[in-house]
């Protein structure tokens, strides 16, 4: 029999294992900076509003946003600069982050973080690894049980467990995330879309979070779970936590 892959949180939950290859790029008590990558790009911005995040920033200063609060923020850049309301709610997250008063993956709703992949396989496939937990158990977890409904529930052999908040089938699948050991009413949502050229891209994010540490440590946990996906399903095999982590490890030293 080969050995089962790791439990994620088992080893997220313990000091020596998490966020090593975080600790190597990032620096304790730092001080909040505009990341480097946005959530929007310059050419977006400037062909839905006219302007770039330059234009909007100096605007935003001279109105004295960062005195203000994010709802007051985004209502002002729609009524009173007819910026559309979606554009706006991304400005003034780009704005707070760029002046210190939003951290890096924080949202209004928490902290939030996403993974996404191009896998060499079907869109049946990549929707199978997910709602078949034969198959969640070969890849993922042990012991997965669920019942593939809204509203249905769903447990592994790790202490995860929550219930299907929505599904749409072949696109779009939310569930909450109740794992004792990590985050506890957060929610998960991915998203599938078949390329038409033999891959799918398969995003996933982790929302309602509490804190960056939590968003940290489930932003590396996730991102093995999806090389670790991508690795099962085009080539049928497995990588473990521990390996993951030492490629990884290696890759950034180097």
């Amino acid at each position: 029999m080969e050995p089962r892959p790791p439990r994620l949180y088992s080893f997220l939950q313990q000091p020596h294992n998490r966020g090593t290859v975080f600790n190597l790029m990032t620096t304790n008590n730092m001080t909040p900076k505009l990341s480097n990558s946005k959530s929007i790009s310059e050419e977006s911005v400037t062909k839905a509003t006219g302007f770039g995040l330059d234009h909007w920033f100096k605007t935003l200063d001279a109105w004295r946003a960062s005195e203000k609060t994010h709802k007051e923020i985004a209502a002002w850049l729609h009524n009173a600069q007819s910026v559309a309301a979606w554009w706006s709610q991304m400005i003034t997250v780009e704005y707070e982050r760029a002046r210190g008063m939003r951290q890096l993956h924080e949202r209004c709703s928490g902290f939030a973080i996403s993974v996404s992949r191009t896998i060499s396989t079907s869109l049946i496939r990549a929707w199978e690894a997910w709602a078949d937990p034969k198959v969640l158990s070969q890849w993922f977890t042990t012991g997965a049980v669920q019942e593939f409904v809204v509203g249905g529930a769903y447990s592994n052999n790790d202490g995860d467990h929550g219930t299907f908040k929505c599904i749409t089938i072949l696109k779009h699948i939310r569930f909450s995330w109740e794992s004792k050991h990590h985050a506890p009413g957060s929610d998960v949502v991915l998203e599938f879309r078949d390329r038409g050229d033999g891959k799918v891209r398969i995003e996933l994010t982790h929302e309602k979070l509490r804190s960056k540490k939590d968003a940290e440590d489930l932003k590396e946990g996730w991102s093995w779970a999806m090389d670790c996906l991508k690795l099962f399903l085009e080539t049928g095999e497995k990588i473990t936590f521990e390996e993951w982590e030492k490629k990884n490890l290696s890759k950034a030293v180097i």
